[in-house]
């Protein structure tokens, strides 16, 4: 695994590969493979326990507790197809955006769906390699970076230049995935991964794509698979943490999980129903059994939220 900052995975295969990805039908396709757009998982799994709101998610907790008023202007690195700033300007928490991506087809998507809502004057959304970024000095009030940050290979470069870029007592916003550096996950995590999906019925361990086969087993990916599908994928994970606590001061830190979750109903997830009960005592299950094996330093988690005031 590459963890120095020399040698940059491919931006041209990493930028294809989002491109490719920023589409309508496999983004409404998420709720039906990832563990977090699972409806129950978001509303009361991470919402609850955060908020203690089923319909306030961590943007509008941090809109709250921390924006009395609107901010001037918030940077998103990493910002997909831009729905994040799209949230942000509706509830006030900044009254412009800037906002940059790798991935051509992301901003084309994002700046369509801005115009959409006539939000093109009050968003600026650009291509931009975050892992060669220049920020301006002292230019943002809020810098933003939601399940991208686990994609950024020169974090040292990176966080630099948010801390010269934020705003004296302004905020960094993190919603990350902070596991094992190109997803190798430990013997423990993939034995109890495998022990829970073995007591899964047939019908839940069905993959929602691919009609006639199931999950059977998790496994650890190999370095070859991680470097030949997307190269930037988790590429320094397990390091985002350590290298932010060297210019960042975490104010408030909320860990929920995905540890057990992530992995075990990665592509099945839409199987679970959320009208069905005994399709949620199931789920509620597997979310319990992660929950108490965090909260008891059994497995840590791999999941994260933070806001951060840079060091003085």
């Amino acid at each position: 695994m590459v963890n120095n900052e020399t040698h940059i995975a491919d931006p041209g295969k990493v930028k294809r590969f989002w491109s490719e990805k920023a589409q309508d039908e496999i983004m409404q396709q998420r709720q039906f493979l990832a563990w977090m757009n699972h409806p129950y998982i978001e509303h009361y799994y991470l919402n609850q326990r955060l908020t203690g709101n089923v319909e306030e998610n961590w943007l509008i907790y941090f809109k709250k507790k921390y924006i009395p008023q609107p901010l001037q202007i918030g940077l998103t690195l990493g910002c997909g197809e831009g729905s994040l700033e799209r949230h942000a300007i509706q509830i006030r928490i900044c009254e412009r955006f800037e906002a940059f991506d790798i991935a051509d087809g992301a901003i084309v998507l994002a700046k369509a769906e801005a115009a959409k809502r006539d939000l093109q004057e009050r968003i600026q959304y650009e291509v931009r390699d975050i892992n060669i970024i220049a920020l301006e000095e002292a230019k943002y009030d809020v810098i933003f970076a939601c399940m991208s940050v686990h994609h950024f290979q020169r974090l040292e470069h990176i966080f630099s230049e948010i801390s010269k870029a934020i705003k004296p007592g302004g905020f960094l916003v993190l919603n990350e995935f902070v596991g094992p550096s190109q997803f190798q996950w430990t013997n423990q995590q993939l034995a109890i991964i495998n022990n829970l999906l073995a007591l899964l019925p047939v019908k839940y361990r069905k993959y929602v794509l691919f009609p006639g086969h199931s999950k059977d087993k998790c496994r650890r990916p190999t370095l070859k698979e991680m470097n030949s599908i997307d190269p930037s994928e988790a590429i320094r994970s397990a390091e985002i943490i350590p290298l932010l606590l060297r210019r960042f001061q975490i104010i408030e830190r909320f860990d929920y999980g995905g540890t057990i979750l992530h992995i075990l109903l990665q592509d099945i997830a839409g199987n679970f129903d959320s009208e069905k009960e005994e399709d949620l005592v199931i789920l509620k299950l597997l979310c319990y059994v992660e929950e108490t094996l965090v909260y008891h330093n059994v497995l840590p988690s791999d999941f994260t939220f933070i806001i951060a005031h840079k060091k003085t």
